[in-house]
């Protein structure tokens, strides 16, 4: 039979926590985020037609210049939703501008966005359940 090997290894805990001071700036000075609350269920349908897309930003960047024309105003709010989900856009700040500037009739940019997912045939209502 061989020797056993020593399984013990040495543990290193450092004096004191270690800190990262690093910051990433993750937008540079010209670029803008715009930001969609949307709900889960958005979420899955965004994620099903995305496929051929990049990511789900690029996708619903497309479909906001595709269907801006067709987003209607309308009377009743879109209600709030449970448990949203994030989705970010970040574009150069003079197409951001243009696009907040389409969305000025709305009452919020979200609002805007939604529409025009609606317009493209995404269900933005929430099931009720009964």
């Amino acid at each position: 039979m061989g020797k056993k090997k020593d399984l013990s290894f040495e543990t290193f805990v450092p004096e004191k926590p270690i800190q990262t001071t690093a910051h990433v700036e993750r937008v540079a000075a010209n670029v803008k985020r715009l930001v969609v609350d949307i709900s889960p269920a958005i979420h899955r349908q965004l994620v099903e037609r995305c496929i051929p897309f990049d990511t789900m930003k690029a996708y619903v960047l497309f479909i906001v210049n595709k269907q801006q024309h067709r987003a209607k105003v309308s009377s009743t709010p879109i209600p709030p939703m449970r448990g949203q989900k994030r989705v970010i856009i970040e574009l150069p700040e003079a197409e951001a501008d243009a696009l907040t500037d389409k969305a000025k009739n709305f009452q919020s940019f979200r609002e805007f966005v939604l529409r025009c997912l609606e317009a493209e045939g995404l269900d933005i209502e929430p099931k009720r359940s009964t």
